[in-house]
């Protein structure tokens, strides 16, 4: 029925509001977004009677109009997966227009689109396919560049042949545009049932960027065979991931509510054994700085529940956390901070080691510090000539060296460049002068301002702090390398006491009002993940009392008008989407607006 959808050039559809030309597989260019505008009042628009076929055009449409950094339009592709699945259940119904889907979106610039929707049910779909043409055995195959490995797994107990699949689809330069591990079942009709979960993962999808199989086996010591996946979704702990067959489907085999991260992996879950990791924690991401807790993960009670050890995160072995659990290095006397660089800096593994670069740099600031000026430009120049090109160490490197190029800079003039140069500049203002005023305290016959000049600190704004109990106290403001606020106390006869303070009240830094307010992933989430969209409409009820005089962004507007629409709540739809489409109807939100839109 629907494989003559692609190529209905001449057919006669009904007329959205915004109609793309119906696409064909032959166009190599993908069309271009329709803009238009209302040409008639809104009592002359309906909300428009959707067909499958109808929404898959659109679908596609948008599909093949993507390009890389199309954000809007990712987020709008993914609620029009939503809106048909809420339409039309396991649509595509017809393989041929799955399949003609699906290679759009393998195509596409983008690793938001979800394809397990169509990648699994076609992956089902090709397996019977082969069955019936006599191929009764799993055996690896390839089928229009998807390739399909196969794994013997025991999944159910029963006779027949089970399996995990391994389905992925090769893309230029080794990368896998689509990478999933999928059990599939024998039934007892010598056909196969592909077993899934929202909880299987796929790559690359949203934050997941790569998976990798841990293992198909018993794990758990039930007879049956579980398959465990891991996954990299940008966190610093990899996350696993155990399936197992349970009442005739696939479940997670993890306690509800938790998950397991690791780190490394100790002892694995095979022959009865329990799941040992070690789940990393950043402490420094300046230093690179880990900890690290043990967490057992015991089956018991149907699940994988997890036992951390009661000792709780301790600092790894590393030269980079002897380095960070040393610190404040620029607070302490410059002889002693140069002897723990050097005491330290031999337990890295080489001198090209992060820990090492930085304690490097760290070395030729205290030589600034100290007056050293020879020796911080020898050690600079040392850096520099073994530093990759734009890596952390030849740019601070560069910056030191050109720092101590410019006449009358001051020390601490020179460790802001090194801040200012990038992230995790080697460096402390505060730190820094901490030290500098313990050991030359500011003089009460010279006004502050002045001695701090000399500093190379130009003062932006000057207080006086009064509490009862306390001598008055002179704040001062300055910039440098970010905006710090210290305080001077005349608690001596002759010289400030000095302390590093907070922003006083009113100073605080300001944070800029929101022009308009974007969809946030909550509401992304009630409509996605909890298939709620009166629960949309709540949270957009809250979010106006609470912001009444900011506006809505249009993807904000369009989570509200398919809300109503979905609630079927025609009245509040239509006046939704047609006024969407009148305010933006360049944005992708006013073009899909009108597509929800017909005129009669």
């Amino acid at each position: 029925m629907l494989a003559g959808l692609w190529l209905l050039v001449g057919a006669a559809l009904p007329t959205s509001a915004q109609e793309p030309p119906p696409f064909a597989t032959n166009t190599p260019l993908p069309p271009e977004p329709v803009i238009s505008t209302p040409s008639a009042p809104i009592n002359r628009f309906v909300l428009r009677p959707w067909r499958e076929d109808d929404l898959l055009n659109v679908l596609y449409t948008h599909i093949r109009q993507l390009r890389p950094g199309m954000t809007q339009r990712e987020q709008a592709i993914e609620l029009l997966q939503y809106e048909l699945t809420r339409r039309f259940p396991d649509a595509p119904h017809d393989p041929a227009a799955r399949e003609h889907l699906l290679q759009a979106a393998l195509a596409a610039p983008s690793a938001r689109i979800d394809l397990r929707g169509l990648m699994r049910p076609h992956l089902e779909y090709l397996v019977n396919q082969r069955a019936s043409d006599g191929q009764a055995t799993l055996l690896p195959f390839e089928h229009n560049g998807l390739q399909i490995e196969v794994i013997p797994a025991n999944l159910d107990g029963n006779d027949g042949q089970d399996a995990v699949l391994h389905v992925y689809y090769p893309g230029p330069n080794d990368r896998l545009l689509y990478n999933d591990f999928v059990p599939i079942v024998a039934t007892n009709n010598d056909t196969y049932r592909l077993l899934t979960t929202p909880d299987l993962p796929v790559a690359p999808l949203g934050m997941v960027e790569s998976l990798e199989l841990m293992g198909v086996g018993d794990f758990n010591s039930d007879g049956l065979d579980e398959l465990a996946v891991s996954l990299d979704d940008g966190q610093l702990n990899r996350e696993l991931r155990v399936f197992g067959w349970r009442g005739g489907s696939l479940v997670s085999l993890v306690q509800p509510g938790q998950s397991i991260r690791y780190g490394a992996i100790d002892t694995w879950m095979a022959g009865g054994a329990a799941l040992e990791v070690q789940v990393y924690r950043e402490e420094s991401a300046a230093w690179q700085c880990l900890s690290e807790q043990g967490v057992t993960w015991q089956w018991t009670a149907n699940f994988f529940r997890p036992a951390a050890d009661p000792t709780g995160y301790i600092f790894q072995d590393t030269a980079n956390c002897l380095f960070y659990d040393a610190e404040p290095l620029y607070a302490q006397p410059i002889d002693d901070a140069l002897l723990t660089i050097s005491e330290i800096a031999p337990l890295a593994p080489s001198e090209d080691d992060y820990s090492a670069q930085r304690a490097g740099v760290y070395r030729a600031m205290l030589q600034v510090f100290d007056g050293d000026i020879g020796s911080a430009i020898a050690t600079a120049l040392e850096l520099e000539s073994r530093a990759e090109p734009d890596s952390w160490l030849a740019v601070q490197a560069g910056a030191l060296i050109a720092a101590l190029g410019e006449q009358g800079v001051t020390p601490l003039e020179i460790c802001a460049a090194l801040i200012n140069a990038g992230p995790h500049g080697a460096c402390n203002v505060d730190d820094a002068l901490t030290r500098i005023l313990e050991e030359r305290p500011l003089q009460r016959d010279e006004p502050i301002v002045d001695q701090l000049a000399a500093l190379g600190i130009v003062v932006r704004d000057q207080r006086t702090i009064s509490q009862v109990g306390r001598a008055d106290r002179q704040a001062v403001y300055f910039s440098m390398a970010g905006g710090h606020w210290w305080a001077f106390a005349p608690l001596d006869p002759q010289v400030y006491t000095a302390e590093q303070i907070d922003p006083l009240p009113g100073f605080e830094p300001l944070t800029a009002p929101i022009p308009v307010l974007t969809a946030s992933q909550s509401l992304y989430d009630a409509l996605l993940v909890d298939n709620n969209p009166a629960r949309v409409l709540t949270l957009l009820a809250e979010l106006r009392r609470n912001n009444p005089q900011t506006a809505l962004a249009s993807d904000v507007l369009y989570l509200e008008a398919l809300s109503y629409d979905l609630l079927v709540d025609r009245t509040r739809a239509r006046q939704a989407y047609y006024d969407l489409w009148q305010q933006s109807p360049f944005s992708v939100w006013g073009q899909l607006a009108a597509e929800h839109l017909e005129q009669r």
